[in-house]
């Protein structure tokens, strides 16, 4: 706040008057920034950095970031938004089967730093989004300010493509905005995308099954589905990545717009992809209580996603996720950017 606006948020002259002033009033919400900076540099400061910096100094613990780490997170968004940065990794997936597997990697990835030295910044549509804003303009921003797609794709990404008809009322499915944009992005060279690296994802076992606790192999699963896909294209999905396109100065007339919606899954098949369930590292001991920190096995249970997740398998999935991280230090023939990415995360 001082460094922006050349004030305290706190009028003080000495620190027991600044303890006294943040102590005396817990509801009393800390300033604007941009309220306190010169008439010269409030244009310059966006929203998103004022509402950070406000978040940063809100009395309440409950009410602050958790950590530097995600404050850091936040600040390093508002640098993105001005074309001043990128994220490392955009995740992509459905939310009905993957938000869980998809908050897991943005644990086990946001603010780590590569043997390289490269810090990796997370792009996942629940931690970036603002409140009140475009997010549909928000999350494919987010995508073409990106060096790294990362798709799930599993039978729960693939299962409601079935329902497109490649007719006019098909409904728009925002999974298949995010494919047919990261690849016009790469195929054409726009934006910051070098390389699309997905995660194939089996699904979970259920007990009594010889694989339980772990997850299933994709393409066994899922082989029926892709056949059922048509291969036309759904003009609702593409004609949003077209808007989007042609709303930025991008060219409109990709190929990949053409492409059916069979098409554009299938292309994920045939990049190298990290296969989740050839990770299966040993888990001592299952476990029947949630750790009282443990807030995202907590929502797994209270609003489980569809397969459904219990302990065993959440706790079996965070160590998939570990190892399959670990087992991609080298990434072949991605860019050079993207095989930063994958070394030496622990």
């Amino acid at each position: 706040f001082h460094l922006a606006s050349g004030r305290l948020p706190f009028p003080c002259t000495t620190p027991l008057e600044a303890s006294l002033a943040i102590a005396a009033d817990l509801e009393q919400a800390p300033p604007d920034v941009r309220d306190a900076s010169p008439d010269e540099l409030r244009a310059s400061i966006s929203g998103a950095f004022a509402e950070a910096v406000k978040k940063g100094l809100q009395k309440k613990r409950e009410n602050r970031y958790v950590t530097a780490d995600e404050f850091a997170s936040a600040l390093h968004a508002c640098l993105v938004d001005l074309g001043e940065g990128e994220y490392t990794v955009f995740l992509s997936y459905r939310s009905a089967s993957e938000r869980f597997h998809a908050e897991l990697l943005f644990q086990a990835l946001n603010n780590t730093a590569t043997a390289a030295g490269h810090r990796v910044a997370v792009f996942l549509d629940t931690k970036r989004l603002v409140k009140g804003e475009d997010w549909q303009e928000g999350f494919l921003s987010g995508l073409a300010r990106t060096l790294v797609a990362v798709p799930l794709v599993s039978s729960g990404l693939l299962q409601p493509l079935r329902r497109l008809q490649g007719r006019d009322d098909d409904p728009k499915d925002n999974v298949l905005v995010e494919l047919n944009l990261m690849q016009v992005l790469l195929e054409g060279g726009l934006g910051s995308l070098e390389s699309i690296f997905p995660v194939m994802v089996g699904a979970p076992k259920p007990p009594g099954d010889p694989l339980y606790p772990y997850t299933g192999n994709f393409f066994q699963e899922s082989s029926y589905i892709q056949d059922e896909i048509t291969d036309k294209v759904s003009p609702t999905s593409t004609n949003a990545v077209a808007a989007y396109l042609a709303r930025h100065g991008m060219p409109t007339d990709a190929p990949a717009l053409t492409r059916g919606v069979k098409a554009t899954a299938a292309s994920l098949m045939d990049r190298q992809a990290a296969l989740l369930w050839e990770q299966t590292p040993e888990v001592e001991g299952l476990i029947d209580e949630i750790e009282p920190a443990d807030e995202l096995a907590h929502r797994a249970l209270a609003d489980p996603p569809d397969p459904p997740l219990n302990l065993h398998q959440l706790r079996a999935l965070r160590e998939q996720v570990k190892t399959m991280l670990d087992s991609n230090s080298s990434v072949g023939p991605c860019p050079f950017r993207a095989q930063k990415l994958f070394s030496s995360f622990s």
